[in-house]
């Protein structure tokens, strides 16, 4: 076994990780990345502990960045991109809809 996913999971494009979801708190969830050759997990997102937080994602046809969809309220979500790596986010919409 590679990892544990409490949802989706993501292959990077080079094949040398893997995307899980895990929890992080009561209610969320984040997004972590497990490298396959050490076993190394790092955390890349970090909602709120009030809120279910991330509960979907895709990384992109290039293999640079994952979007990512997270609830910031107990009703709707929103879209949010961010390195594959980690670092920077940025948030897309604020419709407050479910986004899958």
């Amino acid at each position: 076994m590679v990892a544990e996913s409490v949802g989706r999971v993501a292959w990077t494009l080079d094949s040398s990780a893997l995307l899980v979801l895990q929890k992080t708190s009561a209610l969320g969830t984040s997004i972590f990345r497990v490298t396959l050759a050490s076993g190394e997990k790092q955390r890349l997102t970090f909602p709120g502990d009030t809120a279910p937080g991330d509960l979907d994602m895709s990384i992109s046809p290039d293999g640079r960045t994952v979007a990512f969809s997270r609830v910031l309220q107990t009703i709707g979500s929103e879209l949010f991109v961010m390195p594959v790596g980690g670092g920077e986010v940025h948030q897309l919409t604020n419709d407050h809809a479910q986004v899958f």
